[in-house]
């Protein structure tokens, strides 16, 4: 969310479960949401959980104590959880790949093209090239704008851990990409 005091503004309309402010809630949410949930895992079931936790948040929402930096956090919160509900599940029943559907196209297509193919293409390039911990930590401070703090207490890990972790993703990320970042530098 934008601004601090429009924040908490739009969250205490969505609280009143104003249309228009679950819609902003939505439309600004939702894209990283998918991002971290598509790193976590495949694209079709990354989708059907996002849609578990904006369920979760709809039925939730009403008795959500704070703002808008903690609905973030709280909205991460749930998607882990449910992320992690499937892992163990999944483990329990095997189901065949299903080809990736296209998400739907909203008012502004071409923005939400855009940015989507960047900002997943990112996501994926994040992926390839840190451990399951690091991504972790990468998504919920970049994607999920929480605090160290905030994500210490998500992932129950004190924290200097989320900071050393994050430290050490952006090490392996400079020494893996930094030749081909220089070039796209260069080039521009």
């Amino acid at each position: 969310m934008t601004e601090d005091s429009d924040s908490d503004e739009v969250l205490a309309r969505a609280k009143r479960r104003d249309p228009a402010a679950v819609a902003v809630l939505f439309r600004e949410l939702q894209p990283l949401l998918l991002r971290y949930l598509r790193a976590r895992v495949d694209r079709i079931v990354a989708d059907d959980i996002a849609g578990e936790v904006w369920a979760a948040v709809a039925a939730g929402i009403e008795s959500f104590q704070g703002d808008g930096a903690n609905f973030r956090a709280w909205l991460f919160t749930i998607a882990r959880n449910r992320v992690n509900d499937h892992h163990r599940t999944s483990g329990r029943r095997r189901t065949a790949p299903v080809a990736d559907v296209p998400d739907a196209i909203s008012d502004d297509a071409e923005t939400l093209v855009l940015d989507g193919i960047a900002g997943q293409d990112a996501v994926d390039l994040l992926r390839r090239h840190l451990t399951g911990d690091q991504l972790e930590v990468v998504l919920l401070r970049v994607l999920g704008d929480l605090d160290t703090a905030q994500v210490a207490v998500l992932l129950e890990r004190p924290e200097s851990w989320v900071r050393v972790t994050q430290h050490r993703a952006i090490q392996r990320l400079t020494v893996r990409l930094g030749p081909v970042l220089g070039r796209a530098v260069d080039s521009l």
